[in-house]
């Protein structure tokens, strides 16, 4: 009798586990890194180029307004913001195959948070001069970079996101 109680509250136990404890899809998941952003900001540190740096913060900035249907602030004044995400946009210039290139890569950052991914997308190659003359290629290469790692993930976690907008600009 002893036995048959023991092992009722055992298995009656797991089962309220499983029930309550986080799946891992849940634990892996990005989402609590963007409940509550209700707005963007862009902030741009390399490359050193000021031209190539201010070139590359507006092709950013105008990408991710068009996908969150927002307007996107510029600089750092969304890392002391705690409903803001700031994307990091960098371009690093490095030798390439064919001759000098720039890898781009963003990072997210958010007052109190850490992104919890450990990898991000690949960097996006670009002539070094592509910024001038492959707009559209830098464009694409952050439409997709952004649309995975910035508005998917927040659409999901912030529902007035799903139509592209949370009424509120910033």
């Amino acid at each position: 009798m002893r036995t048959k109680m023991s092992v009722g509250l055992l298995m009656g136990g797991l089962v309220l586990g499983l029930l309550v404890a986080p799946t891992a899809a849940e634990s892996r998941s990005p989402l609590p890194f963007f409940k509550g952003v209700e707005r963007f900001a862009v902030f741009c540190g390399r490359p050193v180029d000021a031209a190539q740096r201010e070139t590359l913060c507006t092709i950013a900035r105008d990408v991710l307004a068009d996908l969150t249907g927002t307007e996107i602030a510029v600089g750092t004044a969304g890392l002391s913001d705690e409903g803001a995400i700031t994307v990091l946009v960098n371009g690093f210039p490095t030798d390439g195959p064919n001759g000098p290139v720039l890898a781009i890569n963003i990072d997210l950052l958010r007052k109190g948070q850490a992104d919890s991914q450990l990898f991000g997308a690949p960097p996006i190659l670009v002539p070094v001069d592509g910024l001038r003359s492959a707009r559209e290629a830098v464009a694409s290469g952050l439409r997709a970079q952004f649309e995975e790692r910035v508005v998917a993930p927040w659409r999901r976690a912030v529902p007035s996101a799903q139509t592209g907008s949370t009424g509120k600009r910033g």
